[in-house]
């Protein structure tokens, strides 16, 4: 079974604690990094290739929604990139 790759973006650690716990009872996620700010998360992504990023959009340094704009998703490569409600941003 291929589990899906997943890294947690967010600066409050209580935030990634959480959905960490949570994925980690999902037998088809790996939790394959995490970062605590935009710049991080788009470093992350770009040396983890994860199916799927959980961003905070209010973050410091470079903030969830701008950071997005970092990555390069599409149907054949990346993570897509979706709101809250699974929209394409």
């Amino acid at each position: 079974m291929k589990r899906i790759r997943v890294v947690i973006a967010d600066d409050h650690s209580v935030a990634r604690q959480g959905l960490r716990a949570f994925l980690k009872l999902q037998d088809d996620v790996q939790i394959v990094g995490e970062a605590t700010d935009g710049e991080e998360a788009v470093a992350k992504v770009q040396n983890l290739l994860p199916d799927v990023v959980l961003m905070d959009l209010v973050m410091p340094r470079l903030d969830g929604t701008t950071s997005l704009g970092g990555y390069r998703g599409d149907d054949r490569s990346g993570p897509r990139r979706c709101d809250g409600w699974g929209k394409p941003v």
